[in-house]
């Protein structure tokens, strides 16, 4: 009985000084590789595999790392990795450490490097890991490579096509053709777009795209662009009448010289409807009266008048409601005077008229309706105006 309560107190004891002091290893780091993961135009990103070993039987945090990358010795670009996860007894981590070249900051530090093709580096490590018995402990890595500078990819401005256009501006398609020069996938650059009338920027934007370009291979990109009128003109006011404009696309792609694509445009504008009064034509009892109305026409080509729907009130009451019959052609440039006569022959109305026209009183009148205009640009629809007029005139 008494040798089993030494054996058991002796296992307490050994397990006791075990878990005290229970990091009896030290974790081992390997600097495995750094693996280009993307190919950009103007950068490039890659990854620095770290793994980090746990030869002891309970877990352990990662490390904090701190990483430099050196080009000739000098450093270029630093950063840190902080501890996260735990690694779990006797298992291996590996830590992916992400970082980017800027092609730009690259050349303005090492301008020796303009023009090269490749660039030998050597990326440092310094690992720390917040456990007690190794706070003091610095564990160092370094890696030494070489990257092959892309190519600049080739590019080009294609089409311009009008897809939309009517009298409130129009939709464009532009096409972009991206050569990869190169024995390795790119990413599709970015695209930095402006869209000017009369040299003035109206619109802009950008257009960026997730999949690569293959090695060698040659990719186009359609870029969509709406257009209001009321965009150029508050850009150009120069232009609000003008008819024929110039403008152009002009787009850059990351470092690469910018490329213009000129596209003139015809401005379509909607024709100003007015209304100049009336005037009568007989009197009697039967009065005959002519509501004069009024169309401009500001485009370079005629414009169908195909339906015009009026309803004419006078002093709150209606006189008329009806169509013209025939409506004209509205040429192009030209003023066109558009009557509409109307016969009133109810009495009431009749005794209210000649008293006015004896005052020489004014009459309240409301017009409205519908113009509705065909044609003018190939495949466009019709265009349907509402008219609405108010006021107070004297009859002439």
């Amino acid at each position: 009985m008494k040798k089993l309560s030494v054996l058991l107190i002796m296992v307490f004891i050994l397990t006791g000084c075990q878990s005290i002091n229970r990091v009896t290893q030290e974790p081992t780091l390997t600097f495995n590789s750094v693996d280009i993961v993307e190919i950009c135009i103007d950068e490039i990103n890659l990854v620095a595999q770290v793994g980090v070993a746990n030869p002891n039987s309970f877990p352990i945090p990662t490390p904090n790392i701190d990483w430099k990358l050196f080009i000739d010795s000098a450093p270029f670009i630093g950063g840190n990795m902080p501890n996260g996860d735990f690694i779990r007894g006797r298992r291996s981590f590996d830590l992916d450490i992400p970082f980017s070249i800027n092609f730009s900051e690259l050349f303005e530090s090492f301008s020796e490097l303009i023009g090269t093709q490749q660039m030998a580096y050597n990326v440092s490590l310094s690992a720390t890991f917040p456990i007690p018995e190794f706070e003091n402990k610095v564990f160092e890595l370094e890696l030494p490579g070489t990257i092959v500078f892309p190519e600049l990819p080739k590019t080009s401005g294609g089409d311009v096509q009008l897809v939309r256009q009517d009298y409130k501006g129009f939709e464009l398609v532009f096409n972009i053709k991206v050569e990869n020069p190169n024995d390795f996938p790119i990413k599709f650059p970015d695209v930095n777009w402006e869209y000017n009338v009369e040299g003035v920027p109206v619109l802009s934007g950008n257009f960026a795209e997730t999949e690569n370009i293959a090695a060698g291979a040659v990719e186009t990109r359609n870029i969509n662009v709406s257009v209001a009128y009321e965009d150029i003109f508050q850009a150009v006011d120069s232009v609000r009448d003008e008819f024929a404009v110039n403008s152009s696309f002009y787009f850059d792609i990351g470092s690469n010289t910018g490329t213009e694509i000129p596209w003139p445009i015809t401005i379509l504008h909607e024709p100003e409807i007015s209304f100049r009064g009336i005037t009568r034509q007989s009197l009697g009892r039967t009065m005959v009266f002519v509501f004069n109305w009024e169309v401009n026409n500001r485009n370079n080509f005629d414009m169908d008048l195909e339906d015009f729907h009026y309803n004419i009130r006078i002093n709150n009451t209606l006189w008329a409601a009806d169509k013209m019959e025939n409506p004209p052609i509205i040429r192009a440039n030209s003023i066109m005077p558009l009557p509409v006569t109307v016969s009133v022959s109810e009495h009431p109305i009749i005794v209210e008229l000649v008293d006015v026209l004896n005052r020489g009183a004014p009459v309240n009148y409301d017009n409205t309706g519908t113009m509705r205009f065909l044609g003018g640009v190939p495949g466009m629809g019709q265009l349907d105006i509402p008219l609405s007029f108010q006021g107070s005139t004297r009859i002439r």
